[in-house]
């Protein structure tokens, strides 16, 4: 199956191995690969609250049990990622409003 978190860009890519090509080539592709981490995290984010919104539709005792844990442990620990990813791509300069 393949992974929905995109592997981070190796040195190579980030032009660390040419000084050459100087920080803003590694500055935009680092933007880049977090923009589509944030994309990333985002979708899976909206999967779990739809799955646990789903749970507690059913109206179960246990399946409310498992929508809570997916919403605290999953979705949320998901929104603290997307801050720190925005965070980083804020002090990039490369963060849109959405």
């Amino acid at each position: 199956m393949r992974s929905l978190i995109p592997v981070p860009p190796r040195e190579a890519e980030l032009g660390m191995s040419r000084p050459e090509m100087g920080q803003p080539g590694a500055s935009a592709l680092g933007a880049g690969w977090l923009s589509e981490l944030l994309l990333h995290l985002h979708q899976i984010q909206s999967a779990v609250v739809v799955s646990a919104a789903a749970l507690r539709r059913q109206n179960c005792e246990l399946d409310d049990d498992i929508a809570n844990v997916l919403q605290r442990s999953v979705a949320d620990r998901i929104q603290d990622q997307i801050e720190r990813a925005e965070g980083a791509l804020q002090g990039l300069g490369q963060l849109r409003n959405s």
